[in-house]
């Protein structure tokens, strides 16, 4: 059902974003576009000019109010002695709520193929960026730019002669506004990827009595932590069971989460450098170059090359050494007890070697002065277990169980404001020449329980 729901809601996802980005091209950018490739330049002369109030609702002409509608107007009485009341207003109600707008318009007389045309026009490109103004006031501002009777370029469309607009250009909030159903495709298509590609719990019956005695076991453990407050708690890998143990332990800092966050900012950086590369292109189209824009944005592409190529180098690391899981026999762990470990490591390629290390971590928070310092010491470090030329193709990972052992009067994990004693399970690899790779799965080690009564 939780598939079904992801899928449904991914569909739902792709069709949003397909909506609304081919409403966005039809109605926003290929009109602008069009006026740029197939218009046609000539000499009009500007013959009038008006302000037309419209609303959105509907866009169509207002006419002229001399005052704002009130929302409530007086009510006749019978007698005069009692005082007046006012009741709601409801058409004045929906006169208010319209959006009022003004829309300069200008009446063009120009030449197309001999013949004389006089047409109406209120499309003025970005110069006025959605030819709308709140004010009556604004839009005569605006128009007190061009005088009557005197000549200007404008364009016309060959097609429709009578389609004639001021001056061409680009309303770049439209390309910003792209962005939002571009990112709903490509989210809806990496859940309904999520959906299809994520494994079946439960599919075969060996898989399903693996978990049903994890379950019963996770259920059975009873770890006594009101008894231990400065010890991590467990509950968080002791709700996640596994497959041929029963515990699985998670990893720390996945390296999913690192590409992520470097793929966004890679995107998102380049993204505003091809806006910007749009504009310095249509701005030498239009014969008015933005030299200092064009010289200001080459620092800005030579990082998003660098984020672009860095992002792909590790992407490429990340898919070459594939997943790591670890489950272990037993948690929390005591010092002198041993339990097995199982490690999975998937990949593409072989690995030269792979090391499994177990370690112990100290970190203390300390303030000098006003700033506050953080620093790490590895006290403790083993190999439990090494091996060379590691086997894995993309059908079969390297699978190894091993044992683990806490040494003997070690100190259990610790957890406080200013000082914490960490237990980790390190996984390193190799593979060609590409860099080493790290996993780390965090171990919590408790005292023994006679020992911490006493």
């Amino acid at each position: 059902m939780g598939i079904i729901v992801e899928f449904a809601f991914a569909v739902f996802c792709v069709l949003a974003g397909v909506i609304g980005m081919l409403w966005l091209l039809f109605f926003s950018v290929l009109p602008e576009w069009r006026i740029h490739e197939r218009y046609e330049k000539t000499v009009c002369t500007l013959l009038d000019s008006r302000i037309v109030p419209r609303t959105v609702l509907g866009n169509h002409p207002l006419p002229e109010e001399t005052e704002t509608p009130s929302l409530f107007e007086d009510a006749p009485n019978e007698k005069d002695s009692e005082p007046k009341r006012s009741k709601f207003n409801v058409k004045n109600l929906r006169s208010k709520l319209q959006d009022v707008y003004y829309l300069p318009e200008m009446q063009l007389k120009y030449s197309v193929n001999g013949v004389e045309r006089t047409n109406w026009t209120s499309n003025f490109g970005a110069l006025a960026r959605s030819s709308r103004f709140a004010t009556r006031e604004s839009a005569q501002v605006f128009l007190g730019q061009w005088t009557k009777g005197k000549n200007y370029y404008c364009l016309f469309n060959p097609e429709a002669p009578d389609q004639v607009v001021m001056m061409r250009g680009w309303h770049w909030e439209n390309f910003f506004a792209l962005t939002i159903p571009v990112s709903l495709i490509f989210m809806g298509l990496g859940m309904m990827l999520h959906a299809l590609t994520v494994p079946r719990i439960g599919g075969s019956k060996e898989l399903a009595a693996v978990q049903t005695l994890t379950r019963n076991r996770l259920e059975n453990d009873q770890v006594p932590e009101e008894k231990f407050p400065f010890i991590p708690s467990v509950g968080d890998i002791m709700d996640s069971p596994g497959i041929r143990l029963p515990y699985r332990l998670p990893m720390i800092d996945s390296p999913a989460w690192t590409l992520g966050v470097l793929a966004a900012v890679t995107l998102t950086w380049n993204a505003g450098c091809v806006i910007f590369l749009t504009i310095i292109a249509c701005s030498f189209l239009q014969t008015f170059a933005d030299w200092l824009l064009f010289f200001y944005l080459f620092p800005f592409l030579g990082v998003g090359t660098w984020l672009f190529v860095h992002t792909f180098v590790e992407f490429r690391n990340a898919t070459m050494v594939g997943p790591t899981i670890a489950e272990i026999s037993s948690f929390p762990l005591i010092p002198g007890q041993q339990v097995r470990v199982f490690l999975s490591q998937g990949g593409e390629r072989p690995l030269q070697w792979l090391n499994v290390v177990l370690i112990c971590e100290e970190e203390a928070v300390f303030t000098h002065g006003t700033n506050t310092r953080r620093e790490k010491l590895r006290i403790y470090q083993r190999l439990i277990f090494g091996e060379e030329r590691v086997d894995i193709t993309p059908d079969c990972a390297f699978d190894v169980e091993f044992p683990l052992e806490i040494p003997n009067e070690a100190m259990h994990s610790f957890i406080s404001p200013h000082n914490q004693i960490n237990w980790r399970l390190i996984v390193q690899g190799k593979v060609g020449k590409f860099p080493m790779f790290e996993r780390v799965f965090p171990l919590i080690v408790y005292p023994e329980i006679q020992e911490a009564e006493k």
